[in-house]
């Protein structure tokens, strides 16, 4: 009977520890705001755009810059495609955690023509593109475009990266067949930057 009791006792303890030993466990697994938007106004007509989570394309692998040595990653957002136009909206930041967090500042930052090659942008420059679709030519960023950065948040983290919450609001124009194609908006997007 004692061996029962020893027996029954043993095989309840394993299957106890082997059923919590399968288990998940949880991770930590930075989400991206589900908030994310564009809002534009393109040559008098209104644009809104929700940036699913699952569409943020980054661009490229790490790039350089002409403002200093350090690391950049491009991401396109969002693109705004009624029949006549698609208009394509990015933003280029530093790769690094170590370099991002040293410059979260408010304030006027580039906005750049996604199309210019080589790119002269610097940290957080809004890239945006406009392509006529009946042209099927992209139209010229006319200088003087602006890109406001209004808050910059800290968003999850875990061991690898770390996100931040981006809100501004942007003017520019174009110039297709000599007519002026004025855009302005505001934005959100979710960033991930790496933790060396």
């Amino acid at each position: 009977m004692k061996l029962k009791f020893i027996l029954s006792n043993t095989f309840f303890a394993l299957f106890i520890f082997f059923f919590l030993s399968c288990k998940k466990s949880p991770q930590s697994i930075p989400s991206k705001s589900s908030n994310d938007y564009l809002n534009v106004v393109v040559a008098g007509v209104s644009y809104n755009e929700s940036i699913l989570n699952d569409l943020h394309v980054q661009i490229g692998g790490s790039q350089s810059s002409v403002c200093d040595s350090y690391k950049y990653i491009k991401e396109q957002f969002t693109s705004i495609s009624p029949t006549n136009f698609d208009l394509v909206v990015g933003l280029k930041f530093y790769q690094s955690d170590s370099i991002f967090k040293k410059h979260l500042i408010n304030g006027n930052y580039s906005l750049g023509d996604d199309q210019a090659y080589p790119e002269k942008t610097c940290n957080l420059t809004l890239l945006v593109s406009y392509f006529d679709n009946s042209s099927s030519s992209y139209a010229k960023l006319v200088s003087g475009g602006k890109n406001t950065i209004t808050s910059i948040v800290k968003g999850n983290t875990n061991s690898t990266s770390q996100d931040y919450i981006i809100q501004g609001n942007f003017t520019c124009s174009w110039l297709l067949n000599g007519n002026s194609i004025p855009c302005s908006g505001t934005y959100q997007k979710t960033i991930e930057v790496s933790i060396p």
